[in-house]
């Protein structure tokens, strides 16, 4: 096995660890709740059969693509030499009775899928992961009723990182900067993953 080819698996092997039995259960996560984001980019994560995200993993991305209406996720993760994309389906269970109503999101089991083909893209990508710090912690939206919503987590310097945006290329110019960033860092996929959001 090449060399560069060796690195690749020991990184694809980092990101994916070991799939656990609990990744075989769909999740429920309470979108009430005042931690509904990091509770989703966790069940996001455990149903992609995804590591947990921790600083001393070093520099990466995740990026969570969510249409509500279409009841799907699909995930875009780049790290040093790989990128991959990741498929999920969910479902919502909303009902309202006043003090006793629920609104909850089941996240089903997915799959992922690397590319370790596209260097020139995925070192771009990584080029432009700091540009992350500057939305760190903010929501980025336009008030669009429908379309699509993007849940961030990474590391840049083991710092970590996480921001929401909805439709963030229909409004304001700081808005429209993270939609470009987002584009940037799908491209690591290739150009048909810039075709899949932040249009």
């Amino acid at each position: 096995m090449r060399p560069g080819r060796c690195a690749w698996f020991l990184v694809a092997a980092a990101v994916l660890g070991a799939r656990s039995s609990a990744v075989l259960a769909d999740e429920r996560v309470h979108l009430e709740r005042d931690d509904s984001m990091e509770k989703l980019i966790g069940a996001y994560t455990r149903a992609a059969g995804l590591k947990p995200l921790k600083p001393r993993d070093g520099d990466q991305v995740r990026i969570w693509f969510a249409e509500p209406m279409a009841h799907s996720v699909t995930g875009f993760i780049v790290v040093k030499g790989v990128a991959m994309r990741c498929e999920l389906t969910t479902e919502s269970d909303f009902e309202d009775r006043g003090q006793y109503s629920r609104n909850d999101l089941i996240v089903h089991k997915g799959h992922c899928e690397s590319r370790a083909e596209q260097n020139a893209r995925i070192e771009d990508a990584m080029r432009h992961l700091p540009e992350a710090l500057e939305f760190d912690g903010q929501e980025f939206g336009c008030g669009m009723e429908d379309g699509w919503e993007a849940r961030v987590d990474g590391v840049i310097g083991g710092q970590r990182f996480s921001f929401e945006a909805d439709n963030p290329g229909a409004c304001d110019e700081k808005a429209g900067r993270v939609n470009d960033w987002l584009k940037v860092i799908m491209g690591a996929y290739g150009e048909d993953a810039t075709e899949f959001r932040a249009q």
